[in-house]
């Protein structure tokens, strides 16, 4: 039977915006081992997925050119170390409408600096543009790991992030945008913020890539219905399994190719 592995990257693979462990990819060069594909899929973008999987990109037991790499949602697609397509949100939404998101984020930005002072990091490089995706992140992209700690225990105090949420969902509800607008929490830091329907099903709904495989396993740690993993996990496609970090993925795995392979 073809099978497919298909894993998010942060708190999946790796911890969030750190490297992968060396027994993730002893786990990744087993299933490739056993016979079946790894493909990695992420609101990242591809330099940050070489950055944190540098390790298979490395000398390294895993067959790397074999990897199906989705960054952004899927809706860029990297094999053989060659882009074989790629999706721009903005020609997507229209230069009007995409300025109009803009305007808006930046305003609910500059409120919620208002709002908490100096009570948590500003680091700078707030928004990355990844072409499909439009990443948002309130301390900065640029911040270190004791800044997300800082900021990741004032959200789940203060619940910083979820009335963003919803309020950045009432203003896209009210705009007349040819194609509407996703807003999703982007790892424990940020908000991905896309076309709708360029989620992670996007490979799956859109392309004829997977087709051909009989078992597709995903493997997430953001399945909730906010979370940017809770589409792919409940696709019809997938058998999706939800984790808590790469200790448990690799737990998972193997057990998964010791009972099935």
């Amino acid at each position: 039977m073809k099978t497919l592995f298909l894993f998010d990257m942060d708190g999946t693979l790796t911890p969030p915006r750190q490297k992968m462990q060396y027994r993730v990819e002893r786990m990744l060069s087993d299933i490739q081992m056993a016979g079946a594909d790894v493909g990695i899929i992420t609101g990242s973008d591809m330099n940050y997925v070489r950055q944190q999987c540098s390790i298979i990109f490395d000398v390294s037991p895993v067959r790397r050119e074999e990897i199906h790499f989705l960054p952004c949602n899927g809706t860029k697609y990297i094999f053989g170390d060659k882009e074989l397509y790629s999706n721009d949100m903005i020609k997507e939404l229209g230069e009007t409408n995409w300025r109009s998101l803009i305007n808006q984020i930046i305003l609910l930005q500059y409120n919620l600096i208002q709002e908490h002072k100096l009570s948590f990091p500003l680091t700078g490089h707030f928004f990355n543009y990844r072409e499909s995706t439009l990443n948002w992140c309130p301390i900065g992209r640029n911040a270190k790991q004791l800044d997300r700690q800082i900021w990741e225990k004032l959200d789940v105090n203060a619940r910083i992030r979820k009335p963003i949420l919803e309020n950045l969902r009432t203003f896209l509800a009210a705009q007349n945008f040819k194609t509407p607008v996703t807003v999703k929490l982007g790892g424990d830091t940020s908000f991905d913020i896309f076309p709708e329907g360029w989620d992670k099903t996007y490979p799956l709904e859109r392309t004829t890539l997977f087709d051909s495989y009989e078992k597709i396993y995903f493997l997430g740690d953001r399945c909730n219905p906010t979370g940017n993993d809770f589409e792919i996990f409940h696709h019809h496609r997938t058998e999706g399994i939800e984790t808590d970090g790469p200790t448990t993925t690799v737990k998972i795995v193997n057990k998964i190719l010791e009972d099935s392979f």
